[in-house]
């Protein structure tokens, strides 16, 4: 059985209104009421911690390169205001996406109808065991491919809103980076959405020490979900990177690249989605990969991309654009005539 690994970067949630990368730095730079509008809390207390970010958010203002995380692991004493900014600016995020239903029309509901629902590999996670043919590894913090899916579940089954909840928690799904520790506010709002709880210091603080950074011992990523990633990884026959960046370090971090024996001697299809990239910079991913990388053109929907990868229709239902890794002058048009579905 072919195992297909989707690999999920920044890109593939800003339908859900969550920032790119290359955004974060000039949000995080912002007070933090202005990050967080709904943030409750005293204006002693915000003066003290706008304070504390003020270093942090003139180097927010200078950063050019690199992302956030990145960034966060190089300086270290930012680390804390950091984390506290990046909670801010993703709380209120994540609870719009549970009260508005943001996820109803993305791809994260091509995964529950192909994956969980009736008859489908994810629908009875006690008999997933080793056998799982299809496995996520995600770089983001939020929570938006398990509350698509426990927002279904929760609909068409009759497990609950905290059954639901607690099933689409145990998917093969690896937050390498961490995620945001909104477990006691997601099942509440499955079933009343309009029950969002107030976003307070005290929370953006709790949820602030589950963002993770490799270099920092005290929250660090942990080594077995990403050893979990990499074993996925080497065990692909199929991967779709879906809005991802393709960041040198998030790669080799799973075991992708030149470097890593099992990956240079493996054989597997690549896909890949690649708005606002330039040329030079999905062909530097196609080398850091080993191409050949087939990618879907920019206008494509990611709705149907998902679902063309996981029927495997990729080539059948797309004109894909291949990136020779081996040839940095080197993309060709795959000889497919279908145009892109919207």
């Amino acid at each position: 059985m072919s195992f297909k690994l989707l690999i999920v970067g920044a890109g593939a949630s800003v339908e859900c209104d969550f920032p790119l990368g290359n955004s974060l730095p000039g949000i995080l730079s912002q007070p933090l009421q202005s990050i967080c509008p709904s943030l409750k809390a005293n204006a002693d207390e915000l003066a003290a911690l706008e304070e504390d970010r003020y270093a942090f958010t003139q180097a927010c203002q200078d950063m050019t390169l690199g992302s956030i995380d990145a960034f966060l692991e190089r300086r270290r004493e930012f680390r804390d205001v950091g984390r506290l900014s990046l909670a801010a600016a993703l709380i209120e995020k994540q609870i719009a996406v549970i009260r508005h239903r943001k996820t109803n029309s993305t791809w994260h509901s091509v995964l529950y109808r192909k994956l969980v629902g009736k008859d489908k590999p994810w629908r009875h996670i006690s008999d997933l065991g080793n056998q799982r043919h299809v496995a996520i590894i995600t770089f983001n913090y939020d929570l938006n491919i398990e509350v698509a899916i426990a927002r279904h579940l929760n609909a068409d089954t009759s497990l609950g809103a905290a059954g639901s909840w607690e099933h689409s928690t145990e998917c093969p799904i690896v937050h390498v980076h961490g995620l945001l520790n909104l477990d006691h506010v997601v099942g509440p709002m499955l079933q009343r959405p309009a029950d969002a709880p107030s976003i307070t210091l005290g929370l953006v603080r709790e949820v602030a020490q589950t963002l993770a950074f490799t270099g920092d011992p005290e929250t660090s990523v942990d080594s077995e979900m990403l050893e979990t990633a990499r074993r996925w990884v080497r065990h692909a026959s199929e991967i779709l990177f879906l809005g991802f960046g393709f960041d040198t370090n998030n790669l080799n971090r799973i075991g992708i690249g030149p470097k890593h024996s099992h990956w240079v001697q493996g054989h597997r299809e690549l896909y890949a989605t690649y708005m606002n990239m330039s040329d030079e910079h999905i062909m530097g991913a196609a080398r850091h990969c080993c191409g050949p990388l087939d990618c879907f053109e920019w206008r494509c929907a990611a709705p149907g991309v998902v679902t063309a990868f996981l029927d495997g229709k990729c080539s059948s239902d797309f004109q894909l654009r291949r990136i020779l890794g081996t040839d940095t002058s080197s993309s060709q048009q795959s000889p497919v005539a279908a145009s892109c579905m919207n």
